[in-house]
């Protein structure tokens, strides 16, 4: 969950890498972390007792470090001693080959990727030096279905329908188009100078139609099991299906308890009461599953289970709640009280209710 994040490079004080593909993704992160680290530390007093600011932690850079002081400094210095000062590095693929960070201190890293090469490449930038026995601790983002989608749509829209628009214009329309167009950021992908004329960069159209079909292949595969893209991510780096079932298991091992015990302690508050009015009901529901059903406690065991097994849920959960006004039982409490780690569910109308099988 991307939202976890800052929570959890704060929690640690060892220096971090997260690699974005995408730049108000890497701005937000940033602001969301400083933030986040600025409530978890008081604010150190000099000796006549005011306050002073407390440094921040994080620092995003993109291919426009040039145009600031801190990001360019942070460049240079990475550049020269292979090494930068704040605890958290928030970056895009502008640290490409030949960009290499030796720092022992670095010890974890994020991936937020969807991309074989682009993933390689990242992963690669932190270097093991000679005499560095540390250890590197890589965070994959579990993507979903949703995302492959939207990606898919962006690719068809940067690639065909670009293309499709303007294969045919004038020198003198391309040139005016490049100024104003709407399309003038995919243009810029799609085209080279080639003696003092703009052409079509064969590359880079190719670049996009690899992209086209690896992720309707995703779509695809996520369909029948949304382990597909771990079970990818982990065949780049030369480990099998087994070793996804393995990694599963353990995480499952670890989340599941803190989880079980946050959906008991919401479903206890609402035990016995009728649920009548609209906005509670949606407040319940939000807490459980979070808003669009993709956050909250309830919402991350049910995708716990799917993927650990990649079996199809039994949605016939007897004696669950079915209706508006009808109260959270003592029955449905005790499901949560089974073993947390097989885990069912059953959607009605309104609401979420798990149980053991």
């Amino acid at each position: 969950d991307l939202s976890e994040i800052p929570d959890l490079v704060t929690s640690n004080k060892n220096k971090w890498i997260v690699f974005v593909n995408d730049k108000e993704r890497g701005k937000k992160l940033e602001r969301d972390i400083n933030k986040r680290s600025k409530k978890d530390l008081s604010l150190p007093v000099d000796e006549e007792g005011d306050d002073e600011p407390q440094k921040e932690i994080a620092i995003f850079i993109d291919a426009e470090y040039e145009e600031n002081f801190n990001t360019a400094q942070t460049m240079n210095m990475i550049a020269q001693e292979e090494r930068f000062e704040r605890r958290v590095l928030i970056t895009t693929s502008v640290l490409d080959n030949g960009t290499s960070i030796s720092d022992t201190d670095v010890t974890h890293l994020i991936i937020l990727t969807d991309i074989e090469d682009e993933f390689i490449q990242m992963l690669g930038r932190r270097r093991f030096r000679q005499n560095d026995c540390g250890e590197l601790c890589v965070y994959i983002h579990n993507t979903g279905l949703n995302n492959f989608v939207t990606r898919l749509n962006r690719v068809i829209r940067s690639h065909k329908y670009v293309y499709e628009k303007y294969c045919k214009v004038t020198q003198e329309q391309m040139q005016d188009y490049l100024l104003e167009s709407e399309d003038r950021k995919f243009l810029v992908h799609m085209l080279m100078s080639f003696c003092g004329t703009y052409v079509w960069n064969d590359l880079s159209i190719r670049r996009y139609e690899q992209l086209e079909h690896y992720y309707e292949d995703m779509i695809s595969r996520m369909q029948n099991d949304k382990r597909a893209y771990l079970i990818e991510v982990f065949s780049w780096i030369g480990r099998t299906e087994d070793d996804v079932k393995i990694c599963l298991k353990e995480w499952e091992k670890d989340i599941v308890p803190a989880l079980l015990e946050e959906t008991k302690s919401i479903f206890e508050e609402y035990l016995d009461r009728k649920l009548d009015d609209l906005d509670e009901r949606k407040k319940m529901r939000n807490r459980l599953c979070g808003k669009r059903y993709k956050h909250g406690p309830l919402r991350k065991l049910i995708d716990i289970k799917e993927m650990g097994d990649a079996e199809k849920l039994d949605s016939k959960v007897k004696n669950a709640i079915n209706k508006y006004n009808q109260p959270i039982s003592d029955n449905n409490m005790q499901y949560l009280d089974n073993d947390g780690n097989k885990i069912n569910y059953y959607k009605s109308d309104i609401d979420y209710v798990i149980k053991s099988r």
